[in-house]
């Protein structure tokens, strides 16, 4: 069994040299400070969460590794209408790793991701397939592919392919219509 490969993950966004991406429900940061090397030189990732705290932990981790100034990072709630706080169609591509099944307003978060995505952008989902004991979240507040694949598409997204995610997750690439 293996277990998620960030960097593998990554890869199906294409290249994304000079983009500007969203990291929705970003919390440590650690996906926004792996996408802050590949948008270098002249991209920026926003990384969004609404813990005040996991905010801080990844600008105190983005100075050290000196990364801040492709960083931005907001406190924001995804899951509702202009949470994110940024303009329309401002980015060319995002993620959503691990964070779908925490959100309460599933379909606004798809709206919302939707609003702030251009026409055509990439967006990347990643979430727990089951609870494994403990290791990922409860078994009722998971999500499945299928599920989430309904979700999007009747935000405006449509399918794309699966991604490769490990044994403990699903995978999906959907775009922006």
């Amino acid at each position: 069994m293996t277990f998620l490969k960030p960097n593998e993950a990554l890869r199906s966004l294409g290249r994304i040299e000079g983009f500007s991406v969203g990291d929705f429900g970003s919390g440590v940061g650690y996906y926004s400070l792996l996408l802050a090397e590949s948008v270098a030189p002249w991209g920026r990732v926003y990384a969004i969460d609404i813990q005040q705290d996991l905010i801080e932990a990844l600008y105190n981790k983005a100075r050290e590794e000196k990364k801040e100034d492709r960083l931005r990072i907001i406190w924001g709630d995804i899951d509702e209408e202009k949470g994110t706080g940024l303009p329309d169609a401002t980015l060319d591509a995002g993620v959503l790793i691990n964070t779908l099944f925490m959100l309460e307003k599933k379909e606004k978060a798809a709206t919302e991701i939707g609003r702030v995505l251009k026409k055509g952008a990439k967006l990347l989902v990643i979430d727990w397939a089951d609870s494994f004991g403990g290791a990922g979240p409860k078994k009722e507040s998971l999500i499945s592919k299928e599920e989430a694949k309904h979700i999007f598409e009747e935000a405006g997204f449509f399918y794309e392919k699966d991604i490769s995610a490990g044994a403990h997750h699903w995978g999906m690439l959907v775009r922006k219509t």
